[in-house]
């Protein structure tokens, strides 16, 4: 048990110097501390050399979910995701109400990390959120395979349900985001009508309502969604 903590402490010794201090007899333990160092050297190349592969990995998987500048392509993109999205969300396979149980920051940090830190439908990477496909209230988990990161606005959007409301606000943010602006997303923004504080307060109505069943559930998030992205 002690020889193999003394021998990696011996990197330096030559088969001379290991002789004259453990006698003839000690050549083949040197032979022994001669590969066991080797050994250790090369592991240590074949974990430089596959951290670099897995960053270039890592660097190409960046580079190939950043969505081409055409608008076609871009609108294909956002419907079949919040379409697919959507019809996850109606399923509800228990009746546990996870609004009861708490989100940890470490589990949406690890859905962030895994999505790259962009939203999954615009691939806005700022003010970005973690959504669960099937909602909390309705059994909705917090485990990996049903989250997803989204920005603020797309996320408000899928909230509501609504397939053609949600695929009109996302894919005007992924043509935002790619620097596309046609005509028919293009508005005016009134400052002096938009006060702060009431988008912070519609914010928190909206998380209120998407928490309930009420009946016009539906309606009133597809309503307030409509003001906060006016």
């Amino acid at each position: 048990m002690i020889l193999p903590f003394f021998l990696s402490g011996l990197t330096s010794l030559t088969r001379s110097s290991f002789s004259s201090i453990l006698g003839q007899q000690s050549l083949s333990i040197y032979g022994h501390y001669r590969a066991v160092v080797t050994m250790q050297a090369e592991l240590r190349r074949e974990q430089a050399k596959e951290k670099k592969s897995r960053k270039e990995e890592i660097e190409r998987e960046k580079r190939e979910i950043t969505l081409p500048k055409n608008e076609k392509i871009i609108s294909e993109h956002v419907d079949s995701i919040v379409k697919s999205l959507i019809k996850r969300g109606l399923q509800m396979p228990t009746s546990i109400n996870y609004w009861n149980i708490p989100f940890p920051e470490s589990v949406k940090h690890e859905a962030k990390i895994r999505d790259d830190y962009a939203c999954q439908i615009c691939y806005n990477d700022l003010d970005l959120e973690v959504h669960h496909i099937v909602p909390r209230q309705f059994g909705g988990s917090h485990n990996e395979d049903n989250l997803i990161t989204l920005c603020s606005s797309c996320h408000r959007a899928v909230e509501t349900r609504n397939e053609r409301h949600a695929i009109r606000i996302c894919t005007k943010n992924a043509l935002r985001h790619a620097g596309i602006t046609p005509q028919r997303f293009r508005k005016r923004l009134d400052l002096f009508e938009k006060s702060v504080v009431m988008h912070k307060l519609l914010i928190r109505v909206f998380e209120k309502i998407s928490a309930s069943d009420i009946a016009d559930r539906e309606d009133l998030l597809i309503e307030i969604s409509e003001i906060l992205e006016s």
